[in-house]
């Protein structure tokens, strides 16, 4: 029985060869050290491109939003580029480097022009209707209703309350004599 470490068996290796395996351990470790110190060994850091760029408009709320359709139509949110730009373009853009945002006011125009007409033509349809109809809302119609109601109630006097009456309430002896008969 052995305690301890073995002893290397024959020809298995020397001192010269573990003085070797130390050299080359220390040599490996030294050019780990001097690639780390020169920025080699470092992985360049690539993030994936839905952590770099803002989510599509109409993703941000996605079920979160109010369930009915808005009353003012289609918003549009601008340039959003900012939310992206890195310090690097910003600088580039201002020495006149990268290309000037391009505004877009002839797609504004139009676009302006086609809800005008749009907006004309629903308000010509509205006033048709408000001709047709009328101009009471019907929660103004209904308040009349009852006004009107409650007005012919109050023509026609209050209505007083009379005292309990066990026969005439309850019909009890409204059978004659020849119906009492038949029924007993």
């Amino acid at each position: 029985e052995y305690i301890g470490p073995r002893p290397p068996a024959p020809g298995q290796s020397s001192a010269s060869d573990i003085v070797r395996s130390q050299l080359s351990d220390i040599e490996r470790r030294a050019q780990s050290m001097r690639d780390k110190i020169d920025g080699k060994d470092k992985e360049v850091v690539k993030r994936e491109s839905w952590m770099l760029e803002l989510p599509d408009a109409k993703a941000k709320s996605f079920g979160l939003g109010p369930r009915m359709f808005s009353r003012k139509g289609i918003t549009q949110t601008g340039d959003r580029s900012a939310w992206t730009e890195t310090p690097e373009e910003k600088a580039k853009r201002a020495r006149g480097e990268l290309p000037e945002k391009e505004e877009e006011e002839e797609e504004d125009t139009t676009e302006f022009l086609v809800n005008k007409a749009r907006d004309d033509a629903m308000e010509k349809v509205t006033e048709e209707l408000r001709q047709k109809r009328g101009n009471d809302s019907l929660m103004s119609l209904h308040e009349k209703k009852l006004k009107k109601k409650a007005k012919k109630e109050e023509e026609l006097g209050p209505k007083e309350r009379r005292p309990f009456d066990r026969d005439a309430d309850l019909g009890a002896n409204k059978f004659d004599e020849a119906q009492r008969k038949l029924m007993v």
